[in-house]
């Protein structure tokens, strides 16, 4: 039975529930119904005798070396390898393989009130028992696409076709997706894998013991969080006034650098990740060493994405 990758360009076009980050479960759309979904009682197994093949935009060559690293941190679910989108091709019809693909999620109104929400997807083909070839999915991430490029796809002129290849092109630029973001994924998903748990992903996480150690460690922040909500790219927020809230320490720093941080953490390293789109809002705080949720918080309703009450809320929990 031939194999189509088609997740890999593939875009769905239906309404969104509620989005957060993580979800381990065979959910493609978790919502408050489903709960993330399930698993049968094979398909983990399966899925363990697999090698996953994760496809990474063509742009993003130089950065297979440092992707390896992070899943050999982390990762001992399966054999696990990085490509781009090139080396697609080479998978066709191969039996044997998982993938981790980009995909999205477009509820197109034709006008301002659409929706969409991109992700990574952890899956195996299977065939169904009417012999037609259908996906298992084992867990989806988040992702959080510049807002030009999310404008594009929403509001642009493109077809549906013209949508999937744009999330995959090297136009897009996913904020949360690097090799060290990568690494914490990849963690948190190893972990409720092989301790046979699925996780919902508008759980809120806190790790009082780590969490605490923020009074005196610094967390590190992604620049990218300073850039406005919205479809107007390349507004900056004052740093000063987002984080006049937070008592403790902090840093900016690029994307690059903060994945490096990660990557080489020998020590509790805290890192923040932010996600925002459709007015709804995702930020977690990941220990880096070994890729830990340390704390999340989800918000369903947010028509101004991240500002100072985050913070402060966050500072009380320190405490």
């Amino acid at each position: 039975m031939r194999t189509k990758i088609v997740s890999l360009l593939a875009i769905l076009c239906t309404s969104i529930v509620m989005n957060a980050q993580i979800n381990v479960g065979d959910a493609e759309t978790p919502t408050l119904m489903n709960k993330g979904g399930s698993f049968e009682k094979d398909d983990v197994e399966v899925f363990k005798t697999t090698t996953t093949v994760c496809f990474l935009q063509n742009k993003d060559k130089l950065k297979i070396a440092d992707y390896q690293i992070a899943a050999s941190q982390v990762w001992s679910f399966n054999k696990i390898e990085f490509v781009t989108i090139n080396d697609l091709p080479k998978y066709e019809g191969k039996p044997g393989y998982s993938f981790i693909t980009i995909t999205g999620v477009v509820d197109d109104k034709g006008n301002a009130s659409s929706t969409a929400t991109f992700y990574l997807k952890l899956w195996y083909p299977y065939e169904k028992k009417n012999g037609k070839m259908d996906e298992k999915i084992i867990a989806r991430v988040d992702l959080y696409l510049d807002p030009g490029s999310t404008g594009e796809i929403m509001y642009g002129r493109l077809k549906k076709d013209e949508k999937a290849a744009y999330m995959v092109s090297d136009q897009a630029t996913y904020y949360n997706l690097s090799p060290g973001f990568m690494k914490c994924y990849l963690s948190v998903i190893n972990k409720y894998l092989s301790d046979k748990k699925k996780r919902y992903r508008f759980a809120e996480e806190e790790d009082k013991m780590l969490l605490k150690k923020l009074e005196t460690d610094t967390l590190f922040l992604p620049d990218y969080i300073k850039f406005g909500n919205g479809m107007a790219s390349g507004k900056m927020r004052d740093e000063k006034k987002l984080l006049e809230k937070y008592e403790y320490k902090y840093s900016f720093i690029t994307n690059d650098a903060l994945s490096q941080k990660i990557l080489s953490a020998q020590k509790n390293t805290f890192v923040f990740s932010y996600i925002y789109f459709s007015s709804q809002k995702f930020y977690t705080i990941y220990e880096a060493q070994k890729g830990t949720v340390v704390y999340s918080a989800y918000e369903s309703m947010s028509m101004n994405g991240l500002n100072d009450g985050d913070f402060k809320k966050l500072s009380k929990n320190i405490k």
